[in-house]
């Protein structure tokens, strides 16, 4: 043990005693130092051990100046044993033996050397095999580095589809319809739901536009539109609740489109009115319309040049950093016209400070119960709200009118996706069979494989992906996959796509014939060939 004599030793400050020595070392995490002194026998004890781990900027510095590092940090961890006395320092790093007759000092080291000035030592290189007492500590196992990781969660809401399923046999609105219509497709008499509530009643009206799937009752308006399910009375405020919050609190007409793409109940339209109108978060930051009196101005493009090349002219308001010359430089070079607005009139700009509102709005709806300091945490949500909602102006979202689909939302994960349907598979295959180059392989036939990785050892620059050796085919899985197996070498099988196959047109292969693979549903077994060996 460490503790344990002869290792450590009380140290000697006699005036006539032996000089301290202090052997450094450092490795790419850490320094380590031991201070140790000889007895009146010549024999070598340790005082005391240190070490420390560096941080990160001083881990991308030099090895020189790390080993200076660890003389300056020991000399300063054991001060309190070496002021005013005379001391050897040992390293493994030879160019530090000139520390103390150094012309010219790095500036970034210069600090160090300045206060080693104050202390009375020389350094003495010894090597590193026999300086392992040092190295020991700087190379000590260390912990990992930890940090603050921000956790993006989603939370769900407890309707599960057994949930959906539950709650739609024993709600008093859709309960009697989910009994009749689990029991026969064919529409009730109107005798039989007289007893039922209004909302059950409305649903019965609509009876050839329901449908049960996975014991699940849906709505379809008509054969394009998307299937909605059917909300149970008990479960409305809670989807309202849900998607509000989802969409950033948005109004009447962006909640009840985003609403009619995915459920559905008798007063839909009614209870999203009475909604939004008493929702305190929106109607706190949603301000009216303000009167729009001068003519709209051109449009502008809406994203930097990057994306959509060069514009032909940039309008902006009369902020420092538009009027800077480090834009109007860059405007004169691509000739484009830079405008801006009158002192004071946002309306010149309208159409970017009602994004920005719009962007505001959002925000406070979204920090209202966190800390105002951390808005940006919630920039994500908001944007995806803005994405997902649909535009006034387009009739669509933003993210269609991008993408060409809707955009998935948490509340999605229990809506089908109609849009990718599997009634557009058969169509899709056909469109893309057109445009085919096809051959078909028979068992025999020699083919070159494409291979694009290279194996170890062989540089991308000088690899053929076309193997040079021809494969055999040996059985076609399907239309598009083949089990080949090499020409030349006694190899297993492999299973290759169509696409990364092509007809060899080399010389035939020399050696022996192959063996013919007997498939099975669970091996491979070799059949004799035709000379007989197997």
């Amino acid at each position: 043990m460490l503790c344990s004599t002869p290792i450590l030793a009380l140290p000697n400050f006699e005036s006539s005693s032996p000089p301290f020595i202090l052997d450094t070392d450092a490795s790419d995490v850490a320094v380590g130092g031991v201070l140790s002194q000889k007895d009146i026998k010549g024999r070598e004890h340790v005082t005391a051990y240190a070490s420390t781990r560096l941080s990160k900027k001083m881990r991308q510095k030099s090895a020189t100046q790390r080993e200076l590092f660890a003389i300056y940090s020991m000399v300063r961890h054991f001060r309190h044993y070496l002021i005013a006395r005379k001391f050897i320092v040992r390293t493994d790093h030879q160019a530090l033996t000139w520390l103390k007759t150094m012309k010219e000092i790095d500036r970034s080291v210069a600090l160090w050397y300045e206060e080693l000035q104050q202390y009375d030592f020389t350094v003495q290189y010894r090597k590193g095999k026999g300086h392992g007492n040092a190295d020991a500590l700087s190379r000590r196992p260390t912990p990992a580095e930890t940090g603050d990781v921000t956790v993006h969660t989603v939370f769900l809401s407890d309707p599960t589809r057994h949930h959906w399923r539950n709650t739609q046999s024993t709600d008093p609105d859709t309960a009697l319809i989910y009994e009749k219509f689990l029991a026969s497709s064919h529409k009730p008499a109107s005798e039989e739901i007289t007893s039922a509530s209004k909302a059950a009643r409305r649903i019965w009206q609509e009876w050839s536009k329901l449908s049960l799937e996975d014991e699940i009752l849906w709505y379809q308006e008509g054969a394009h539109s998307p299937k909605r399910l059917v909300v149970p009375g008990s479960l409305v405020q809670t989807v309202l609740q849900e998607l509000h919050e989802q969409l950033g609190h948005v109004g009447e007409k962006k909640m009840l489109g985003a609403l009619s793409k995915r459920y559905w109940w008798p007063s839909l339209t009614l209870d999203v009115r009475d909604f939004c109108r008493t929702c305190t978060t929106g109607s706190g930051f949603k301000n009216p319309q303000p009167t729009v009196i001068a003519p709209l101005q051109p449009m502008p493009t809406g994203f930097p040049g990057e994306r959509h090349g060069v514009p032909e002219s940039v309008h902006s308001d009369q902020g420092p950093n538009f009027e800077s010359r480090l834009c109007i430089e860059p405007c004169k070079v691509c000739r484009i016209s830079k405008t801006r607005t009158t002192p004071a009139h946002p309306q010149g700009n309208g159409q970017v400070e009602r994004m920005n509102r719009t962007l505001i709005g959002l925000l406070k709806a979204f920090t209202k119960d966190a800390q105002p300091d951390d808005w940006d945490l919630s920039l994500g949500r908001v944007l995806l709200a803005h994405r997902a909602t649909v535009h006034t102006s387009t009739g669509v979202s933003p993210f269609k009118m991008l993408t060409g689909r809707e955009m998935r939302v948490p509340s999605d994960i229990f809506v089908p996706n109609t849009e990718g349907s599997a009634d557009n598979v058969p169509e899709q295959k056909k469109y893309y069979d057109r445009h085919c180059r096809t051959k078909v392989y028979r068992e025999g036939d020699l083919v070159q494989i494409y291979r694009p990785v290279p194996p170890p050892g062989t540089h991308r620059k000088f690899h053929h992906p076309w193997s040079r050796d021809p494969f055999r085919v040996v059985k076609a899985l399907s239309p598009t996959n083949y089990l080949v197996r090499n020409a030349h070498l006694r190899t297993q099988p492999i299973t290759v796509h169509h696409n990364k196959m092509r007809p060899y047109k080399g010389p035939p292969p020399v050696g022996y014939e192959d063996e013919v693979y007997v498939l099975t549903e669970d091996r491979r077994l070799p059949v004799r060939n035709l000379n007989g060996s197997s």
